[in-house]
């Protein structure tokens, strides 16, 4: 198996472990609502709730697939996908430098969150307005 085809494989496992299929995310976010004035933290809903060609799974399998051929074509020494998360800052910078929309940015930054499984804040870069 190629290095590439590797690091892929180990992304697509990382989003197909966030799956929430045939759950109710508005209910999830009602509870989430009540959790969160009861206790006074944010619970955040995560997950990916939607499957099919246009869907969120397919949208943050494009883009991590985008931000895994950027990183192996800059860093050929990369290994696995756990990685690769030490460059996504310099992914989003380059993004933002290359001027790419906002609307863009804002998809890869998210689904890089969702695959990293951290917050889009968690990545230090001033995004763009949408």
């Amino acid at each position: 198996m190629s290095r590439k085809t590797r690091i892929t494989h180990e992304m697509i496992k990382a989003v197909d472990s966030k799956h929430r299929f045939g759950e109710d995310k508005h209910e999830l976010k009602k509870e989430a609502r009540r959790l969160s004035r009861e206790t006074g933290e944010w619970h955040p809903v995560k997950g990916v709730f939607s499957y099919g060609e246009n869907s969120t799974d397919a949208t943050y399998k494009k883009q991590a697939r985008t931000f895994i051929n950027w990183v192996i074509e800059k860093y050929p020494k990369v290994r696995c996908f756990a990685d690769t998360r030490a460059y996504v800052e310099e992914f989003l910078k380059d993004n933002i430098e290359r001027g790419l929309s906002a609307s863009t940015i804002h998809t890869r930054v998210y689904a890089l969150a969702c695959v990293f499984d951290c917050e889009a804040e968690d990545f230090a870069v001033e995004l763009p307005k949408r």
